[in-house]
């Protein structure tokens, strides 16, 4: 059987609930469970606590990592915090809403845009346009020509052959390359 609230223990509940801790704390300091706490603070009239602090853990990670300014990805932040994209995710939309978060920047390149996000109150960037197939191949050639001439040219080659079977007009092979693979009848 539960112990008897003491005229004392009233009042020490209905000082600690008007800092607005959390009936767990509450139960500590009383020596009592959270549960029993707020049964007889219901019962008292004291009525629900409003919440005065952050209770999502995963975004209270995610503003310790964002701490130093350095915007990131959803990516980033699920590694660094352990908890999932999609989780990130909604969270940064909904503070994005509420104005306690906001996209810095936007990654291009491969596939969809990425933001960049950062946990201060701020303007976002603005979502740009998603690359055409002839920006993306454009950006692949002009970084393979960087970084591998010689596969670069490989690459060229292949994709002029493709082009001359498709339209039906294949280049004549070397005659050696006929010869050793059986590529075509007699040479003339």
């Amino acid at each position: 059987m539960a112990a008897r609230w003491t005229p004392e223990e009233v009042e020490k509940l209905r000082e600690l609930c008007a800092t607005g801790q959390s009936y767990r704390i509450i139960g500590a300091h009383l020596g009592r469970s959270a549960d029993t706490v707020f049964h007889k603070a219901k019962a008292l009239g004291l009525g629900p606590k409003p919440l005065t602090t952050e209770r999502s853990t995963t975004w209270l990670a995610i503003q310790r990592v964002c701490a130093d300014g350095v915007a990131r990805t959803v990516h980033e932040l699920a590694a660094v915090t352990g908890a999932s994209r999609h989780t990130i995710d909604l969270l940064l939309a909904g503070r994005q809403k509420s104005g306690q978060a906001h996209v810095k920047r936007w990654r291009t390149g491969h596939g969809a845009p990425a933001p960049y996000w950062l946990t201060v109150p701020g303007k976002s960037a603005r979502r740009p346009k998603p690359l055409t197939r002839a920006e993306m191949s454009k950006r692949f050639r002009d970084r393979l020509r960087e970084s591998d001439p010689i596969a670069y040219r490989v690459y060229l080659a292949r994709n002029t052959a493709r082009a001359a079977l498709k339209a039906g007009k294949p280049k004549r092979q070397h005659d050696v390359v006929r010869a050793l693979f059986g590529m075509g009848g007699t040479t003339s």
